[in-house]
């Protein structure tokens, strides 16, 4: 499992963003809200040719507690609700998630990050709940591309100014 692990590392980018506002839990662990935020984009066909995403997300989601919620996000242009916040106190729950999962490709036209870290945020803040910790998990070749290199200069700039803010 390791070597899977070193693999995935080794192709993707892994962005775990932690939203401050929750409360520490004294008996040592926090429940969370994560967000998996999937790129969907071709570029992904050369980064990820043997969607190694899918089964790091789908490793992610049978690594959470009965107490922990999940959402799974799919983007290219923009970013699409394939599952929202979900309980994974139940095998059928986690199934759910995990066939939100394999609902991810490589068939989007564009990379849009502002909008998918955006989709996460408010996927986030729709169920906030008191003392879970919320993170968003991005996985992505990470190369914001919406067709006009102006634009693409644009959205990161407010990714790091307004989201980055937000986060």
């Amino acid at each position: 499992m390791n070597h899977i692990i070193k693999i995935v590392a080794s192709v993707l980018l892994f962005a775990a963003i932690v939203i401050p506002g929750a409360d520490a839990d004294s008996a040592g662990y926090d429940a969370i809200d994560v967000v998996l935020v999937m790129d969907s984009s071709g570029s992904m066909i050369k980064t990820d040719p043997r969607f190694l995403r899918i089964p790091a997300a789908k490793l992610f989601i049978s690594l959470l507690k009965k107490q922990d919620r999940a959402a799974v996000i799919s983007f290219s242009d923009m970013g699409y609700t394939l599952i929202e916040l979900t309980p994974a106190d139940s095998q059928e729950n986690k199934n759910k998630l995990l066939q939100a999962v394999d609902q991810i490709t490589s068939d989007g036209r564009y990379t849009n990050l502002h909008n998918a870290l955006r989709s996460g945020i408010e996927a986030l803040s729709k169920e906030k709940t008191e003392g879970r910790t919320r993170i968003i998990v991005l996985m992505s070749d990470g190369m914001m591309d919406v067709g006009d290199r102006d634009e693409d200069i644009t959205l990161v700039d407010k990714i790091r100014s307004e989201l980055a803010v937000t986060l």
